[in-house]
C-alpha cells in the first residue's frame, strides 16, 4: 500500500512523500530515500524500489525536499544544511509511525544526497544502515567540473545561476564550494553499501572509491554495468533495485 504524507520541517514547510507501507501487522523496518540535487521523490527507480521493499516486508519513504518536487519552499533559497534539517524533520517523523521498528531505519542517497545523508546520520548513529550512490561528496571537485569559471564568476557576482533545471541562489554555491567532505565519511559506523555505474560521467568511479576506503565500518562496494548518474535505462536499473533490495533485506530484516 502507498499514499501521500505531509509533514512539516523547521522552517514549517510542508514535506510532500509518498509513503509504502506492508500489509503484515508486525512492526517493520523502513527505509528513507533522499533524491540529488533538485531531484523528486518520484524518480521510476525509487518507485520501483519502493515497491519492492514493500513486498519484503520493509515500508519507504520517498519525499522531496523543500523547494524540490510537491513540497514548499524555494529552491533559490535552500542550502545543503536546509536539506540536512528536512532529512532531521522526516526522521523525527517516521519514528512516530506506529507500524514502524524505529530500530531499524536505513536511509538511501542519490548523488548530492549523499552529503545530506552523511552528515545527518553522523550524528544520527542510531541509523541501521545506508546505502550511498554515486556519492558526490567532493564538492571541491564536482563545482569546478560542472561550471565553468565564467558561470561561477557570473553565480557569484549576481546571486544566482541559471541552468536547465532553473535558477540556483548563492546559497547553495557557499555551502558548498572548495569544500570535500569525503572525511565526513570517516566517522560512518553503521554498514554501509557504496553503488556507483560503470558509465557515470558526473560522479568518476575515483570519487567512489575514494568514500569508500574512508568508511571504517562494514562496507561494500559494487559497480552497476552501464549505469550512468541518472539509472533511466532498463537494465541497469532493475540491476539497482535488485542490489539495494538485497542490502536492505541483508541489513533491516
Amino acid at each position: 500500500m502507498e499514499g501521500p504524507i505531509v509533514l512539516k520541517n523547521n522552517k514549517n514547510q510542508q514535506l510532500v512523500g509518498i509513503l509504502h507501507k506492508p500489509k503484515t501487522k508486525k512492526k517493520v523496518p523502513l527505509v528513507i530515500v533522499c533524491h540529488g540535487f533538485w531531484a523528486s521523490k518520484t524518480r521510476p527507480r525509487f518507485v520501483e524500489l519502493g515497491r519492492e521493499l514493500e513486498k519484503n516486508d520493509i515500508a519507504t519513504l520517498r519525499f522531496d525536499f523543500a523547494g524540490c518536487g510537491d513540497s514548499q519552499g524555494d529552491f533559490k533559497k535552500t542550502n545543503l544544511y536546509d536539506e540536512i534539517k528536512d532529512l532531521e524533520s522526516v526522521y523525527k517523523f517516521v519514528k512516530k509511525l506506529k507500524f514502524i521498528n524505529k530500530n531499524k531505519i536505513g536511509i538511501y542517497a542519490e548523488s548530492f544526497g549523499t552529503i545530506v545523508a552523511t552528515l545527518f546520520i553522523n550524528k544520527h548513529s542510531k541509523i541501521k544502515t545506508l546505502v550511498l550512490l554515486a556519492p558526490a561528496l567532493n564538492q571541491k571537485y564536482l563545482i569546478k567540473s560542472l561550471y565553468t569559471r565564467e558561470e561561477i564568476k557570473f553565480w557569484k557576482k549576481n546571486n544566482y545561476l541559471d541552468i536547465k533545471k532553473g535558477r540556483v541562489g548563492i546559497k547553495w554555491l557557499t555551502a558548498v564550494e572548495n569544500k570535500d567532505f569525503s572525511n565526513e565519511a570517516e566517522k560512518i559506523k553503521m554498514p554501509t553499501l557504496v553503488v556507483f555505474g560503470s558509465k557515470d560521467k558526473v560522479v568518476p568511479l575515483k570519487e567512489s572509491k575514494k568514500v569508500f576506503q574512508k568508511i571504517k565500518s562494514y562496507k561494500k562496494l559494487i559497480e552497476i554495468k552501464n549505469g550512468d548518474h541518472t539509472f533511466m535505462e532498463h537494465l541497469p536499473k532493475k540491476e539497482l533495485i535488485k542490489v539495494l533490495t538485497s542490502w536492505f533485506k541483508k541489513c533491516l530484516k
